[in-house]
């Protein structure tokens, strides 16, 4: 007997690939009101229009939804030092970032839910191991980028790259959150500046 080979149907992977964006993007609106923990798995489902077990077909848990959003906020971040690198110079593209993101009402969102996971890092080690190893490579990234600044005579040489990458993302993210649960965008946009002076003073060469 000739053996028959039966084919399912083919996956579509683009429209796997929007779907699982529409239920991320339901899981941060979700989050953002209601913590992690509050939320529940039946809400997002609702507000992506898709059933619960269809949702567990993408993410198995809510923990791994919550691993999901941060690789996806890493991808963001990267995205950024990318720009910085193809700014003429890194505090023009410093100060391009920074008041962008201070004139921007999406990212005070988008920094609320940050500070939601780094919270929840610290009592879940599977979100804590993911989150340590994105930063790991973000700070990677950024230690590049000042490396070759340094070469160009933009920043102080005497600094370690990465011990200063460290210190500048803790610094924006200090910033960032502060325009998140700050003022209106004239306040913020006034904090911004002065944040930003202050930066530069640290990292200019010495003497200029």
């Amino acid at each position: 007997m000739t053996n028959i080979q039966r084919k399912g149907r083919p996956v579509d992977l683009e429209g796997r690939a929007a779907r699982r964006k529409e239920i991320m993007a339901a899981a941060r609106w979700c989050f953002l009101r209601k913590g992690f923990h509050a939320a529940s798995t039946a809400e997002i489902s609702e507000k992506a229009s898709i059933s619960v077990a269809g949702l567990y077909q993408y993410f198995p848990t809510k923990a791994d939804l919550v691993m999901a959003l941060v690789e996806e906020d890493l991808e963001m971040d990267l995205e950024w030092v990318s720009d910085l690198a193809k700014a003429e110079s890194l505090h023009e593209g410093l100060t391009k970032l920074v008041l962008e993101y201070a004139n921007d009402v999406g990212c005070g969102d988008a920094m609320r839910l940050r500070l939601e996971v780094t919270a929840e890092a610290s009592r879940d080690p599977k979100i804590a191991a993911v989150f340590s190893d994105l930063e790991a490579r973000l700070v990677t990234a950024v230690s590049r980028l000042l490396a070759d600044r340094q070469v160009r005579g933009e920043i102080d040489a005497t600094l370690d790259p990465e011990v200063t990458a460290r210190t500048v993302l803790a610094f924006l993210d200090g910033v960032f959150g502060w325009i998140a649960v700050g003022g209106d965008s004239r306040a913020n946009e006034a904090f911004a500046h002065a944040a930003l002076a202050l930066l530069w003073r640290g990292l200019k060469p010495i003497g200029s």
